[in-house]
């Protein structure tokens, strides 16, 4: 019944209205719930279920009564020294061995301490360091320092910005583009050895593909931010000073100095400069938040009061804070073998899994490559089969192979990442690595820490009881629900609670927010809560004023309460003592209660019923404060209440009851909302966190996890673990886990996993990982930081950690666990717009591609030239292509499974509809601009076959075939007025009648993809609808800055003629072939219309067409 313990109450073993207990294991099921999740996702949209109990936002009493649980037996505690040969990684770039020295030693120790510094005597430590009280000689701390090192963490080289700017240049897309400008070099190579030809076209084409790379990657690298910083934030937390004793002399050296067997004093204020064991300790309290991101202070003395050395409350871990008292203690662990050092191991060579956009993209490189050497062969075999030199059939292979490379998709792709990573960025949620954006949409489990992420990292008042009634306050944990009444501020109960809690508190307000919540104040947490609850209802400052204090004794943790002495000047009294305290400590001091009638005898019923409050209170993970006060006619004029002993002189019994009041950090006000969401987007919802079973379970039930709780390894062998709410003690359960336990926990609907330590948050991860899951973990301490890495998704909190920050790719600023969905929901809508972005860009490969076989075959005059390519796929489609990352879902995409791994972004569906069927229908369009204008200047199709070889060639170069050829050509030609005997005339005049040619080829593939971007922005739904018209307006702006490139392209003087090779055309010829498109749209738009009609079941044509 210890109210006022950090520690809340533990599960009773014995208990089965809270726990199902059972002797034997469940055998291990063949199936987990994850993967029977990813298989009803792929089989489409799942049946309607009952509403799941994250729907069912309620708030659920739990009864746990207190029990004397044991965390590990002696020996079981896994070996945290590093071992022989440990190879330490840093994002997988580097690799480095720690000294041999150093492991051997680190050996040594554990061999001796079996890694319970805790448990050794004072004078174990002292023989195994050979040290004392004094500390050691300046001899032994040279000898331990050329054997251990520098207290520090040996920090792993940083990836520079070059070589940031270098892996992006080289990697994904790029290197597709990479290859494809080498090949346009060597084209160039060939053409002027062979040909003595300056073709400045392939050259512009090479250059160009360059500078697509360099910027994308420059913009990459940009986003991506500077080196990783993780080491820096660890570093950062090292103490700089602090007081040691050397050959029994006090003096003040430099943390990093420090060696295992020193002695040093330490006070409030300092940070924690290694791994101590205190050995003495006067009031010493520690803050581990930097480790645990438990915001707690933990009181340490002499003694362990645990088995593990991780809960042992005589162990001060480097990197924390000291908040309060003073003490001395010996270092046994410094630099990387301290924990903050391990963690720092473990953070830096944990290797962070690819993005899906990588594996996507690496699956598009590969469907082009089996296409361009499947091209890439035909062509050969015919060019040689026709004759052609060597040379000039490697010219055409790659051509076609350049030709065949979407030049334009990489930019587009990381510009629409980054319009999407601004447009989280406005929400809150900051994105450090683009790609991670996709993957977020894919995600089917979040693991989540529970302090600073589900809860609000601030302790508030949750209930309140006087006048012999519980009430509930503003910031009740599912209050809304609650039955519970408000408390009223009026009452005469409430206002002598309100006098006791304001008035017997130390704790004052630093800044003044309107927001009381927001205001920081200077005190411990709990004393926090209590004026800023008492803040809303009279101001503290002005309150204490009129009842100044003057006699006070503090709170220890031998009495486990706090007295004061105030003048109240009332009617009945001009003093009142108050106390405030633990439950067992205050009411044991108290002989009456304050009721709603006024004062009643304390006697065995109220003591019954006060107890039976507690333990209510208790089991909801709520922290117990106990109030009481009596009326004190001090002496006139006396200032000093304390005698010469310091003992006071004013009475500590008899006290009347006045009422108690629990205090909790409360989930966040978007979590529920947040929680039904990912349940309703098929996001199982894992709590992980190093606080105790019992508050993590009473958070959960707070956010309606209401199935009865239960202990895996207790569970009984039919245990369902569909109606299951698991919950597994991360130190005492997961090191005897074996694989039937870990597909339990994970088939169970609900599950927490409390106590856990950092590398057993890595081990969830991974077993996650084994499952097949997507998995984002969210954290925001220094213990996160390794499972934030490992994570497919590491998100961390804007107030958290900078560790956890650095480590993760998302960061939520507000610490909003809310935008959590948004980010989801934005993956999500960025994988279906990327998809059509990229079906879109693909869609126009062919009327590029088939232009140069049919000219490799066929001899017709080329359509297309590569640089006008070039202004194709990053000018004229750019804009569209990247303005698709706006468009809207088609349904609503929050209330369907995640995709299942073999969704992929590139499909052969995809290439086979944008390549047979909207490729065949641009190059159809294309290929009738292309004619008309030869039509229309007295050339027919079927005089232009085997013309291309020598269209431009100078009639002194011609062959006696190609004489003939091309004045039979210029005879039939009934538009050319000039003399066909002056072939060289005819040859400058076709040539101008090409260029306007491939204008219109141009223009008319450009007026295809627009007619394009309308189909490809739905799959089912219109595309041409008034609501989807008006729900991305920017694309307007897009298509009319494509017109524009178009536009100047064609119809620069000097540049169009010399650079590009296009020749001016008339308005009239660049819209002839446009009818086609009408009728293209209307198809698709009926074939949306089919696929609608038959929704929710998926018909042939939807199994078809729809990707």
């Amino acid at each position: 019944m210890s109210s006022n313990s950090h520690e809340p109450t533990e599960l009773q073993p014995h208990d089965t209205s809270a726990v199902h207990v059972a002797e034997e294991v469940a055998p291990r099921r063949t199936q987990s719930r994850l993967r029977r999740m990813q298989d009803e996702a792929a089989d489409g949209p799942a049946p309607q279920k009952r509403p799941s109990m994250l729907q069912q936002i309620n708030t659920a009493a739990l009864d746990i009564v207190p029990s004397g649980r044991t965390a590990y037996e002696e020996g079981e505690l896994p070996p945290r020294s590093p071992t022989a040969g440990a190879v330490r990684q840093h994002s997988g770039l580097s690799r480095r061995k720690i000294s041999a020295v150093k492991v051997k030693e680190a050996e040594k120790e554990a061999e001796v301490t079996g890694e319970n510094w805790h448990k050794l005597t004072p004078e174990q430590i002292f023989s195994h360091f050979q040290t004392s009280t004094g500390g050691l000689t300046p001899e032994q701390a040279e000898n331990q320092l050329k054997v251990h090192g520098l207290n520090k963490i040996t920090e792993p080289p940083h990836e520079s910005m070059l070589m940031k700017f270098i892996r992006n240049c080289t990697g994904g897309f790029s290197i597709m583009l990479f290859a494809a400008s080498i090949l346009a070099y060597v084209i160039f190579a060939i053409e002027k050895s062979q040909q003595d030809l300056f073709d400045i076209q392939t050259l512009a084409l090479a250059c160009v593909l360059l500078v697509v790379i360099f910027v994308t990657a420059g913009m990459t690298t940009y986003q991506e931010g500077q080196a990783e910083s993780v080491m820096d934030s660890l570093m950062s937390m090292a103490a700089e000073e602090s007081y040691v004793f050397r050959g029994g002399q006090m003096q003040k050296l430099a943390s990093e100095l420090l060696v295992p067997g020193d002695i040093v004093k330490v006070g409030v204020g300092e940070k924690v400069p290694a791994d101590l064991r205190i050995l003495e300790a006067s009031e010493l309290k520690v803050n581990n938040a930097p480790l645990t991101g438990e915001n707690v202070d933990i009181k340490l003395g002499p003694d362990p009061h645990h088995d593990a050395l991780f809960e042992a409350r005589n162990i001060a871990r480097s990197g924390c804070a000291f908040t309060s008292g003073s003490g001395l203690a010996v270092v046994f662990a410094t630099g990387d073998n301290t924990f903050l050092g391990k963690i720092a191991i473990m953070t830096t060579s944990a290797e962070t899994p690819d993005t899906l956009l990588q594996r996507e993209i690496r699956r598009l490189i590969l469907f082009m490559s089996i296409i361009a050497v499947i091209l890439s062969a035909v062509i050969l075999g015919v060019s040689l089969g026709q004759g052609d030199e060597w040379y000039i059939a490697i010219v055409y292979v790659i051509g076609v192979v350049i030709a065949n490379v979407p030049e334009g998709l990489l930019p587009q792709i990381t510009v629409a990442l980054t319009l999407t990573a601004k447009r989280m960025l406005e929400r809150g949620v900051l994105v450090s690595n683009m790609e991670i954006i996709e993957t977020l949409g894919a995600v089917t489990v979040i693991c989540s820490d529970k302090t600073g992420t589900i809860t609000c990292n601030r302790m508030t008042v949750s209930h309140l009881y006087f006048g012999g009634a519980l009430h509930k306050s503003h910031w009740t944990p599912g209050g809304a629900d609650s039955p519970l009444p408000m408390f009223d501020e009026h009452s005469p109960s409430f206002k002598r609670l309100q006098q006791v809690g304001t008035l017997n508190t130390d704790a004052v307000f630093m800044t003044f927010e309107d927001d009381v919540l927001a205001r920081q104040a200077r005190g411990d947490a709990s004393e926090t809560a209590l004026i800023k609850f008492f803040e809303v209802v009279e101001k503290v400052d002005e309150y204490r004023a009129k009842n100044p204090r003057i006699a006070i004794i503090p709170f220890n943790s031998t009495n486990k309460y706090m007295i004061s002495v105030n003048q109240t000047n009332e009617s009945d009294t001009t003093h009142r003592i108050f106390i405030k305290g633990a439950a067992e400590r205050v009411l044991t001091r108290c002989t009456a209660v304050h009721t709603a009638d006024g004062l009643v005898p304390l006697d065995d019923e109220w003591k019954e019923t006060l107890d039976a409050m507690v333990l209510t209170l208790a089991s909801k993970g709520e922290r117990v404060l106990t109030f009481a006060e009596m009326p004190y006619a001090a002496p006139p004029g006396v200032t000093d209440l304390t005698d010469d002993a310091g003992e006071p002189l004013f009475p500590t019994q008899g006290f009347n009851f006045v009422g108690f009041i629990s205090l909790v950090d409360p989930p966040r006000p978007t979590v529920p909302h947040a929680l039904t969401q990912c349940a309703s987007a098929g996001i199982q919802v894992y709590m992980v966190t190093g606080d105790h079973p019992a508050t993590a379970v009473a958070i959960c039930q707070s956010l309606g996890y209401n199935l009865p709780p239960c202990e895996v390894l207790k569970r009984a062998p039919d245990q369902d673990p569909e109606n299951t709410f698991c919950v597994v003690h991360g130190i005492n359960d997961i090191p005897k886990f074996t694989e039937a336990d870990w597909d339990f926990v994970f088939e169970c609907k609900m599950a927490v996993f409390a106590r856990t330590m950092p590398e057993q948050k890595q081990a969830i991860v991974h077993h996650l990982h084994k499952l097949g899951a997507i998995v984002a973990m969210t954290g925001d301490g220094v213990n996160d930081a390794a499972a934030l890495k490992v994570a497919h998704v590491g998100i961390a909190m804007g107030s958290g950690s900078a560790v956890a920050r650095d480590a993760a790719q998302v960061v939520l600023l507000n610490d909003d666990f809310g935008a959590i969905v948004d980010g989801v929901r934005e993956g999500r809508l960025i994988f279906d717009n990327l998809k059509k972005c990229v079906a879109y860009v693909l869609c126009h490969l062919v009327p590029e591609v088939l232009p140069f076989l049919i000219t490799i075959i066929g001899g017709l005059p080329l359509g297309i030239q590569t640089l006008v390519i070039m202004f194709i796929d990053l000018g004229t489609e750019l804009a569209p292509g990247i303005l698709l990352a706006y468009e809207e879902p088609e349904d609503n995409i929050m209330l369907i499974p995640p995709r299942t791994p073999d969704q992929h972004m590139v499909t052969v569906k995809m290439m086979l509809l944008t390549y047979l069927t909207v490729g065949g229908i641009e190059t159809f369009v294309a290929f009738w601009g292309f004619m008309w204008v030869f039509y229309k200047f007295g050339f027919k199709l079927h005089d232009l076959w085997y013309t291309n070889s020598d269209w431009d060639t100078d009639a002194s170069k011609l062959d006696a075939g190609g004489i003939l050829l091309y004045q039979g050509l210029c005879q039939k030609n009934t538009y050319y007025t000039g003399s066909c005997s002056d072939l060289d005339a005819f040859r400058d005049w076709r040539k101008t009648i090409l260029m306007r040619a491939q204008s219109c080829y141009f223009f008319h593939l450009v007026w295809s993809q627009f007619a394009n971007i309308f189909a490809r922005r739905t799959q089912v739904n219109s595309g041409l609808s008034m609501t989807r018209i008006k729900s991305n307006l920017r694309m307007f702006p897009g298509m009319l800055f494509s017109i524009i490139v178009a536009v100047l392209v064609v119809y620069i003087p000097g540049w169009n003629t010399v650079v590009v090779e296009l020749d001016p055309v008339r308005i009239e010829y660049i819209f002839t072939g446009i009818w086609v498109l009408p009728a293209f749209l209307g198809l698709e738009e009926f074939r949306k219309y089919l696929i609608r009609r038959d929704l929710p079941r998926h018909n042939l044509l939807y199994k078809l067409t729809v990707f």
